[in-house]
């Protein structure tokens, strides 16, 4: 089967499908150096914004004779040429679940616990609050607003809601029309130089002690997932503090905790989520061992002038979106990824520092 795999970041994607035995193809923005590893043949998108998406997709189904197209982060509502199979849920209802209005509505109808979301400020009486895109995932753009005077990002395209402090956690379900299981509970790793809230990465499993609260939120998440009839793996975010837990989100596609699962379990995500949009629902996975994953974000503008490939060996820790030499990094953006395995949170958090402290000593700020 040949999979065309389409979003702002694949590897993670392209890579897993590689593995589980499919002949792979990218359309992303990066254009990673193991990206290119995995996939047949991979396409950059310098400028997304302008880039006529569909025209490039329906090349690529005409040149390589896709079969399956699978929509990654920020491309998730994409419109594929009719007659393409997409191994993703049903465009509407990722419309209205990657609208996080919406989404909140339907939390509170199923009485499952969330931020309070605000219509204006004149509503709140308690600071800061939340800032956020009505639309997309990652955090990445997410403020906080300290005062009723401090209005310089609210407008149409945003929602308001009380900040929630705690552990950012998530939980990877992977469904059918019929049923759904949890395969992983995640610890999400939040924030980079430029930007609070952006993900920076995930351990799996979750290292919490009250494990009656673990188990409440992967049933909340199979609930959840269920309800809104998603298919294939889907990942929803949590808070977890002395209160409980609350629904953040929910990302209805094949999520960046998908190295740590592989990792920690030895399953192969991409080959689930595959095998449930066949109507097959694989057992439980079993968590053999802790694995972190961590992105590495420049804080001023770089250049790659070290073949950060020597890193990329699988072992303790290594590397993967590994960006090529002469890359031109803006402050901001990501680098590479440390991913590592260990016995516990403690050993495994340890052994991926050292190497992130490694990679930074190589690298050079651009002047």
């Amino acid at each position: 089967m040949k999979i065309l795999v389409i979003g702002y970041s694949t590897r993670y994607i392209v890579c897993s499908a590689k593995r589980a035995g499919y002949k792979v193809f990218s359309l992303d923005c990066f254009g990673d150096v193991d990206l290119r590893q995995c996939a047949y043949s991979s396409f950059l998108f310098e400028d997304p914004i302008s880039a006529d998406i569909e025209s490039i997709i329906r090349d690529y189904i005409m040149d390589y004779g896709i079969d399956v197209i699978v929509l990654g982060s920020g491309f998730e509502r994409v419109k594929p040429p009719r007659g393409c199979r997409v191994l993703n849920n049903d465009f509407e209802i990722m419309k209205k679940v990657t609208n996080k209005e919406w989404l909140m509505k339907k939390l509170d109808f199923l009485g499952i616990p969330h931020p309070i979301t605000y219509n204006d400020l004149t509503e709140i009486n308690n600071y800061p609050v939340l800032i956020k895109p009505r639309y997309g995932g990652g955090g990445m753009y997410n403020t906080l607003i300290y005062n009723k005077e401090d209005q310089r990002v609210i407008n149409k395209d945003v929602i308001i809601q009380d900040y929630i402090t705690g552990t950012p956690a998530s939980v990877s379900v992977i469904s059918t029309k019929d049923d759904a299981v949890a395969i992983a509970s995640n610890e999400q790793l939040i924030g980079a130089p430029k930007y609070q809230f952006a993900y920076a990465g995930n351990i799996t499993p979750l290292d919490i002690k009250q494990k009656d609260l673990q188990k409440h939120i992967q049933e909340t998440a199979v609930q959840l997932i269920s309800e809104l009839k998603l298919i294939g793996y889907n990942g929803v975010d949590f808070i977890i503090n002395k209160e409980g837990f609350f629904v953040i989100e929910v990302n209805p596609r094949l999520t960046g905790s998908l190295d740590t699962i592989e990792l920690a379990t030895d399953m192969n995500v991409f080959d689930m989520h595959v095998r449930a949009f066949n109507g097959e629902l694989r057992p439980s996975t079993k968590i053999k061992r802790y694995a972190a994953k961590k992105i590495i974000y420049a804080t001023k503008d770089l250049i790659i002038n070290t073949d950060f490939t020597k890193f990329a060996k699988p072992k303790s820790a290594y590397l993967v979106d590994i960006s090529p030499i002469g890359s031109a990094i803006k402050g901001g953006d990501p680098i590479t990824t440390v991913l590592g395995t260990g016995a516990n949170r403690r050993e495994v958090m340890q052994t991926i520092r050292k190497l992130e402290l490694g990679i930074k000593k190589e690298l050079v700020i651009k002047r």
